[in-house]
Order: C-alpha cells, then structure tokens, then sequence
C-alpha cells in the first residue's frame, strides 16, 4: 500500500462574512411565487394570453388569449382580495385562536 495524501482543510474566503442586507427585486418575486399560489396562476394566465396574442391566429387567438386575460383576473382578485388576509399563529398553550 501506497502513503496516502494528507488531508488538507478546502480554502475559505473570509471577505464579506455577514450576507448583504439589501433584498434583490428578484429575490422578492422568487419568494412571492413561491409561497403563494395565486401568484402561480396568475402568471400562468399571464403567460397563456402572450402566447394567445403572439402566436395564435383567428379564433385561436381571441380563444386563448381571453381565456390567459380572464385566469389572470380571477387569481388576481382572489389572491389580492380581503379574503387572503392570514391571522397571526397562536403559541402553543395560548388556548384557542377564538378565546374560547
């Protein structure tokens, strides 16, 4: 048997230790799409209407892209309507939500 190499400890770039502060725009974005569901649909619907107008011909075309227009709406008036607002989390033992 051969010596085998000594191990050595990966190089570490000690530069900026803590991460940046500042949130990109499209951080903000990623996290929305992905943590809410209308967000989804509504790009989805967005994305349909686009390719409805630009690739689609005749009735085709108002077909799709009425149809991309209308899931857009519904999901942006779902999502963004009074109906979404969340309740704060209750901390365990606290009882219930209601006060009962």
């Amino acid at each position: 048997m051969g010596a085998s190499a000594p191990r050595q400890r990966p190089v570490v770039s000690r530069g900026n230790a803590r991460p940046s502060s500042r949130k990109s725009a499209g951080s903000a974005i990623a996290r929305t799409l992905r943590t809410r569901w209308w967000s989804r649909v509504a790009l989805a619907g967005a994305l349909l209407a686009v390719v409805g107008v630009t690739v689609l011909s005749g009735v085709a075309e108002a077909a799709v892209a009425l149809l991309g227009a209308f899931v857009f709406l519904i999901a942006l008036l779902k999502g963004l309507g009074a109906d979404n607002i969340r309740e704060p989390p209750v901390p365990p033992g606290s009882g219930s939500a209601g006060g009962w």
